[in-house]
């Protein structure tokens, strides 16, 4: 893990000694911005290595992330647990109107009794 903050210091994503409010409410001093990661190619994909390499084992079919933030992340780490011997989809949600998250786009029939 702390090559993963290694990396995402060395390219601007966290903003450190600061004051953050979250979503929920929360103060942070210190955030971390994933949209600076993704113009970052090699970057992005040296991380999303490290979580494919972390879970490599686990038989993983589905990759799933959140439409607005996740489809690069679910769809890199997807190519690496393949690219090391898996064969598993990468899908997203998509928010809903009171704050959750939906397959749509016929996802669903792919997760469905799928190991994600």
């Amino acid at each position: 893990m702390n090559e993963v903050i290694e990396i995402l210091k060395k390219i601007g994503a966290i903003i450190p000694n600061s004051h953050f409010v979250g979503t929920s409410g929360l103060h942070f001093d210190t955030y971390m911005n994933k949209d600076v990661l993704y113009p970052h190619t090699e970057e992005t994909s040296k991380i999303c290595r490290m979580y494919a390499e972390k879970y490599k084992d686990k038989n993983i079919e589905v990759v799933v992330g959140p439409a607005l933030g996740g489809i690069i992340l679910s769809q890199w780490a997807t190519y690496h647990l393949n690219d090391m011997g898996g064969n598993a989809l990468a899908v997203y949600t998509e928010k809903t109107l009171d704050g959750g998250q939906v397959f749509t786009r016929g996802y669903d029939k792919l997760v469905k009794g799928k190991r994600v």
